[in-house]
């Protein structure tokens, strides 16, 4: 199919250049891992400018998002981040930490314990395809921070989709947990 899905960022509000490298780390893992989703080039730019936007294409993928109450999703979800990680160790671009971890106490202690993360990694941010293959896509967050953040921020991403409140988890929170570290391992 030649059909396009199209981003499109507000200039006003994103750093350029932060795009640019970002963009760069979504093209340099689509190479090592055929999951993540190539952007297609648009009058032979990665990132076209139209007025005051930033403008990005991507191949429409027709899916599904996955369900953290679905074993095989939260599995698959485990073991998609798990290679990502992998794959992320063979990009080497210069990037902040994940945007989440400039600010506070965490921040300390990244130059020894970090890698490249997707920043975002969540069900609204993968697909799976008629085919059972899973897209990986959306690095506008990614960044670099400890491994743990990332499945954190999984977790936390999963306990907030399932539960009545952070305070009480649900039986499918912890299910999802289960599972999905259980797959990452």
């Amino acid at each position: 199919s030649n059909d396009l899905v199209v981003k499109v960022i507000d200039a006003s509000v994103a750093n350029r250049n932060e795009i640019l490298v970002r963009l760069q780390v979504r093209h340099s893992v689509s190479r090592y891992d055929d999951r993540v989703v190539p952007i297609v080039p648009l009058a032979g730019a990665v990132v076209n400018r139209v007025q005051n936007c930033f403008v990005v294409a991507s191949p429409h993928i027709e899916g599904r998002f996955l369900d953290v109450t679905n074993r095989p999703d939260a599995e698959r979800m485990g073991r998609a981040l798990a290679r990502l990680h992998q794959s992320l160790r063979l990009v080497h671009i210069e990037l902040p930490p994940v945007q989440a971890l400039t600010t506070g106490p965490l921040v300390e202690g990244l130059q020894n314990n970090h890698q490249l993360l997707h920043g975002d990694f969540a069900p609204s941010n993968l697909l799976l395809d008629a085919e059972g293959r899973l897209w990986i896509y959306d690095f506008d967050d990614c960044g670099y921070g400890p491994i743990e953040f990332e499945l954190g921020n999984t977790l936390f991403t999963a306990l907030f989709d399932t539960s009545p409140s952070v305070n009480q988890p649900s039986d499918e929170y912890g299910q999802f947990r289960h599972w999905f570290l259980g797959a990452y391992k």
